[in-house]
């Protein structure tokens, strides 16, 4: 099991004395934790695994170290079946969808993998939500869930595992229509809450503005219309079709989109066009059914998350 950040240390000159690699494992929990630690190197002959003499709070210490020049991978491994507790840190994003959608992370305390995260969420123009982090340590694969005191709040999954992901690591999705003024966000495993905080509406509106419940559902295919059209693959386009007829398409309305537009990205603006002008009803189950379809797009697309029809 990992417990600290892979390392990538190269010497130009000279010689280590000593060298001490960072982990994130909490050691007051239990003393005989010391004992697990090993770090796992990475060279010109393969992969090794060394045991180490000494062990801090913070550090594991090895001393008179000799790496190779192209580096070493380091990872501090534990015995299989040992309850290992961490020190972990908790990241909330604000998302670009309608409504107000946060993503809330609980991921152990590595640096490389704080970077990835906050790269991915760049990318996709999320903004953080700075907010402290819990104290003390919580255990690894423990299972959690996130509360809220906001009325017809969604928060999925239900249930969170903690485990270590190197990238594309799990999050909560907190869905509100009417978030108010203030409310609160409390972590909880079976002993009861580790991690709570306060989110206020300044937190997630600079200009204190914040109205999401205005955005339509309608208004939300026509700001991304053009890139749907341009994006979306034709088999999601014909499950699409499938899945809105008899409730919001007729049959004349599916044949004329299917048949009559060969091109595909053609096919797929009539589809968005025609359901838009449905009404925000028609355009709710559209979102619904497009993340079912393409999770992956409808993210990009930045696309409110319809918890059910």
């Amino acid at each position: 099991m990992p417990a600290g950040p892979l390392l990538d240390i190269t010497l130009t000159d000279g010689q280590f004395d000593e060298v001490y690699l960072p982990h994130w494992i909490c050691t007051a929990v239990d003393p005989t934790i010391f004992e697990k630690f090993a770090v796992l190197h990475s060279d010109n002959d393969g992969v090794s695994v060394e045991n180490v003499p000494e062990v801090t709070p913070s550090h594991v210490k090895l001393p008179h170290t000799d790496f190779s020049a192209r580096g070493v991978l380091t990872r501090i491994k534990r015995w299989a079946g040992f309850l290992v507790s961490l020190k972990c840190k908790v990241f909330i994003y604000k998302t670009k969808k309608a409504f107000l959608t946060l993503h809330v992370y609980l991921i152990p305390s590595d640096p490389a993998l704080e970077a990835e995260l906050q790269k991915t969420t760049s990318l996709l123009g999320y903004e953080r939500i700075m907010k402290s982090y819990p104290q003390g340590a919580l255990e690894m694969d423990d299972q959690f869930n996130l509360k809220t005191d906001v009325d017809g709040a969604t928060i999925s999954p239900k249930v969170f595992k903690l485990t270590y992901e190197d990238w594309d690591p799990n999050f909560f999705e907190v869905f509100i229509k009417k978030p108010g003024e203030e409310f609160t966000l409390i972590l909880e495993n079976a002993s009861g809450p580790v991690w709570s905080c306060d989110i206020r509406r300044g937190d997630y509106s600079g200009s204190g503005s914040f109205v999401p419940e205005m955005r339509t559902y309608d208004d939300e295919l026509l700001r991304v219309r053009t890139d749907f059209m341009e994006r979306v693959s034709a088999e999601v386009t014909s499950q699409l079709l499938d899945d809105l007829l008899g409730v919001d398409l007729n049959d004349g309305e599916k044949d004329a989109i299917a048949e009559g537009k060969m091109i595909p990205t053609h096919r797929a603006r009539a589809l968005i066009d025609t359901v838009r002008r449905k009404g925000p009803e028609a355009s709710r189950r559209m979102i619904f059914h497009f993340e079912r379809r393409d999770r992956t797009l409808h993210a990009l697309l930045g696309l409110p998350s319809v918890p059910h029809l």
